[in-house]
């Protein structure tokens, strides 16, 4: 039974494989991509068959609190895709 629907994955369909934020279960990792962005997106897009998601950290320098340092994280729902992700975007 080889249908056009056994090729579909659900959460593309809905648009739901990349979320707006991490929850709780999700794998983190660092992110330091971010000037190329729309390239490891579209190779997670690709490689990766799980949710996923992009948040930023900001972090106030002690003492200085004008200063701030703003890192992102990457979290996976599925902790084989960011196993893969670390190891291809090191």
């Amino acid at each position: 039974m080889n249908t056009l629907t056994d090729n579909i994955n659900p959460m593309d369909w809905h648009d739901t494989k990349l979320l707006d934020f991490i929850p709780r279960h999700f794998v983190r990792v660092k992110f330091r991509h971010n000037d190329k962005r729309s390239e490891v997106l579209a190779w997670i897009e690709a490689n990766t068959t799980g949710r996923f998601a992009i948040e930023s950290i900001i972090d106030p320098e002690e003492n200085r609190s004008w200063i701030v340092n703003e890192k992102y994280q990457i979290g996976f729902e599925n902790p084989a895709d960011a196993t893969m992700y670390t190891m291809f975007f090191r």
